[in-house]
């Protein structure tokens, strides 16, 4: 049973609807300049294992985003120490650069 004035009322739902989810994806979808020029938050990695001279375990957090690689580890007051930050994308830029193959020599004429 339908009730009188009720298909004015939905077809106003279903729109407000419509402008709230396009208002929405705008928002998600663009970037301001100030938030474009940020560094984006991380994705984190975090893994358990040892460490060489811990007694204790160790968790690794790499930071696939950012590049970057730290640890925390539980100290002598059961709270967390954190290990420095390690930027990986540092330390790989150099190992690239220091294996980079010499230059092929010219070929030689034979006479």
């Amino acid at each position: 049973m339908k009730r009188p004035g009720s298909k004015p009322v939905m077809g106003t739902l279903v729109l407000v609807n419509v402008i709230l989810l396009g208002t929405l994806a705008w928002r998600v979808s663009t970037d301001t300049p100030a938030e474009a020029q940020t560094r984006r938050p991380g994705e984190y990695l975090m893994v358990d294992g040892e460490a060489s001279g811990a007694s204790v375990d160790v968790i690794y957090v790499l930071d696939v985003a950012n590049g970057e690689l730290g640890a925390i580890a539980p100290n002598n007051q059961d709270k967390l120490s954190s290990i420095p930050v390690i930027n990986l994308n540092q330390i790989f830029d150099a190992a690239m650069q220091a294996n980079q193959p010499a230059a092929p020599a010219g070929r030689r004429r034979s006479n």
